[in-house]
């Protein structure tokens, strides 16, 4: 099928028909407060949502690809930067051209626009769009899970679950036992906004391109939802920090999970221990998991590892678009620190 279609910016009226397109492609209903959150309530925010439409002849929108304005420090300077978030393509408009047109004309607007850099976590789907529209793939992401409550883990994968249920109350026993022996103690404190004990997640990291992460940004990455609560978590040796992390905590009908979405190692050397001291946190709370994914970062994948984490492939691939040739920021993957709060799904 051929097919005509242009691309230009979204408009405030267009939201209606947007949001029946995400609906569509996506089969569930746009939550109006994160698109809100996202595109207006962003610190960034630069006057108009940077939602690019892909529409047909008689103006019906057929796909969209979304940005989210961002900041990157680098070697002592910022620049402004933009995130792919959602792109969506109407089913029988697929493999036309549409999600590659949509970030070819993006590309040329937001370098009109000042931003030096277009990045994005991409799926199985988007991946070769971004490919083919000139991103550079600089790493795939990998995930880990550790199980806290092995009783419950075994209870839902296998048929005999009472059999089950019994040796995983022995592996959660014999976890309990083990993780006592730890010389680190740790504090939890919630978080709705900026607070003290996450400070240090805005001081720069040295040598990698990195987001900018001040006030601002605390205010409005972790303000209160719904869903799910955000906790800070400190890690003690005697009475010095040696490891912060940032938990964002949900509920899941009859069990709770913990996803790690950022991190600071004031020793690095204690990753392993410390991880060890904030899984002993969290199931003494009875979460059933803790979940996280790393990338390019071998500190902190060793120490889920050597806690017994599971480990897999993400299928997120980071990547990346420079779009002015005066802006250089680095291609090399040992040069950027991204950590999962710094997706557009988190």
């Amino acid at each position: 099928m051929l097919v005509n279609f242009t691309v230009r910016i979204y408009r405030e009226d267009d939201y209606e028909e947007y949001k029946i397109l995400y609906e569509t492609v996506y089969k569930t209903a746009l939550n109006e407060r994160r698109f809100d959150n996202s595109h207006y309530n962003n610190p960034n925010y630069s006057g108009r949502a940077l939602i690019f439409l892909a529409c047909n002849p008689d103006g019906k929108i057929i796909g969209a690809n979304s940005f989210y304005p961002e900041r990157v420090r680098f070697e002592g300077r910022e620049y402004d930067v933009a995130q792919s978030g959602d792109s969506i393509v109407l089913e029988e408009y697929r493999g036309l051209g549409v999600f590659l047109s949509l970030l070819n004309e993006s590309a040329l607007v937001l370098a009109t626009e000042g931003y030096a850099l277009a990045f994005g976590f991409a799926g199985p789907s988007s991946y070769p769009g971004f490919r083919k529209a000139g991103y550079t793939d600089l790493e795939e992401i990998r995930s880990y899970m550790k199980i806290l409550n092995y009783s419950l883990f075994l209870s839902r994968r296998f048929q005999h679950r009472h059999v089950a249920r019994t040796l995983g109350k022995a592996i959660d026993l014999y976890f309990r036992y083990r993780y006592r022996g730890s010389s680190l103690e740790c504090a939890d404190y919630p978080i709705t906004g900026f607070h003290d004990e996450i400070a240090d997640f805005s001081s720069p990291v040295t040598g990698r391109a990195h987001l900018v992460k001040d006030n601002n940004y605390f205010q409005w990455k972790y303000r209160p939802v719904d869903d799910f609560s955000y906790r800070a978590v400190t890690i003690y040796r005697g009475k010095r920090p040696i490891a912060k992390f940032i938990v964002r905590e949900a509920s899941t009908g009859d069990y709770s999970v913990g996803r790690v979405i950022d991190y600071r190692f004031v020793e690095p050397d204690w990753s392993v221990e410390s991880i060890k001291c904030l899984a002993r946190l969290y199931r003494d709370k009875g979460f059933y998991a803790l979940h996280t994914w790393e990338m390019n970062d071998q500190g902190i994948a060793t120490g889920w590892q050597k806690n017994r984490a599971f480990s897999r492939p993400n299928s997120l691939f980071l990547v990346i678009k420079s779009l002015r040739e005066t802006d250089q920021l680095p291609s090399d993957p040992e040069k950027w620190r991204f950590v999962p709060a710094d997706a557009d799904t988190t």
